[in-house]
C-alpha cells in the first residue's frame, strides 16, 4: 500500500519467504522496503514476522526450493489429507523434509506444509539467463495465459504488466525494477528486431515522433518472437498474447505504434 489504510491503493505485493526491512510503524501497520526491488510501502503487521539479521540470513540462505506449480495445494501432513494453504509460482523457502513423492517447505514462522515434489524444484536447475535458458523461461511463463489482470499483483493469483515481467526475469536469477518506467530506464537498449525475453515499453507519447521519456512509458510486455508479446493486459483484464501491428486487432496495431523502445537484461 502506498498510504497505511485499506482505502489505499495497492502498488505491490510482498510474497511468502520475501525479505523486507521495517521501517516503521502505524497502528496496525508497518512500513517496508523490499530486498527484492528496494520497493517502499506499508504492509499490514499481522501478515509480518519480524526477526534478526541472523535468523533472515540463514533463511535466506536455506531457501532454495522453488515452487513450480502455478499454485500449489499444500498440506498440513505427508499424506495430504487436511489442507493447509496455497503456495504460488516462483516462491523460494527451505525444504526441510522428503517422503516418497510430497517434499516438507518450511515457512518463515517454522511451521511445516507439505507439497507434491512435482510441483517443486531446485533453485540450481532453474534456468540461466541466456538463450537456451530464456526459451525455457517463456514455455514455463505461458502458464500464466488466463491469470487475471490485478493493479500491483506480481503473482499467479493476479499480475499487473511489470509484476509479470519481474517474475520472468526473477526466474532467470536477474532482479530488476518493479515498475514499467524503471524497467525502461534500467535496461539496455535493443536496436533492431526484438530476441524472445526482451522486454517491449509502451507510452502514450511514442506515437507522437518525440523520443519518450522513462516517465512516459506506462506498460511492459516480454517479446516471443514474430511480433508477438506475453503480457499482463489491462485490455483483456489477463495474462494474454498479443500481435503487434499485423492488422488483425486494433488493439495490436496500437500497441505498434506506441511502442516506446526494447530493452534487454541478459544476453538473449
Amino acid at each position: 500500500m502506498g498510504r497505511p489504510a485499506l482505502s489505499s491503493e495497492r502498488s505491490s505485493q510482498i510474497l511468502l519467504g520475501e525479505a523486507a526491512r521495517l521501517l516503521g510503524r502505524r497502528d496496525e501497520w508497518t512500513e517496508l522496503r523490499l530486498e527484492r526491488d528496494g520497493y517502499v510501502g506499508w504492509a499490514r503487521t499481522a501478515a509480518l514476522l519480524e526477526c534478526g539479521e541472523e535468523r533472515l540470513r540463514e533463511y535466506a540462505s536455506a531457501s532454495q526450493t522453488v515452487v513450480t506449480g502455478e499454485i500449489a495445494q499444500a498440506f498440513l501432513e505427508p499424506e495430504r489429507s487436511a489442507h493447509a494453504g496455497k503456495l504460488p509460482w516462483g516462491i523460494r523457502l527451505p525444504c526441510v523434509e522428503r517422503r516418497d513423492d510430497v517434499v516438507a517447505l518450511e515457512l518463515p514462522d517454522g511451521r511445516r506444509w507439505w507439497v507434491a515434489a512435482a510441483e517443486t524444484q531446485p533453485a540450481s536447475e532453474l534456468p540461466r539467463p541466456d538463450r537456451d535458458g530464456i526459451a525455457a523461461a517463456l514455455r514455463s511463463m505461458r502458464r500464466h495465459i488466463g491469470v487475471p489482470y490485478l493493479w500491483g499483483g506480481c503473482s499467479p493469483f493476479g499480475y499487473d504488466c511489470s509484476g509479470l515481467t519481474q517474475a520472468f526475469w526473477g526466474l532467470l536469477g536477474v532482479r530488476i525494477p518493479r515498475d514499467a518506467d524503471q524497467q525502461f530506464q534500467a535496461g539496455e537498449p535493443v536496436e533492431g528486431p526484438p530476441l524472445p525475453g526482451d522486454l517491449l515499453f509502451f507510452s502514450l507519447s511514442a506515437s507522437g515522433g518525440e523520443r519518450p521519456r522513462h516517465a512516459d512509458v506506462r506498460h511492459v510486455g516480454i517479446a516471443l518472437g514474430d511480433n508477438a508479446m506475453l503480457h499482463a493486459s489491462g485490455n483483456a483484464r489477463a495474462v494474454a498474447i498479443d500481435e503487434l501491428g499485423t492488422g488483425r486487432s486494433a488493439y495490436g496495431d496500437w500497441l505498434h505504434d506506441n511502442l516506446a523502445g526494447v530493452r534487454r537484461y541478459a544476453c538473449g
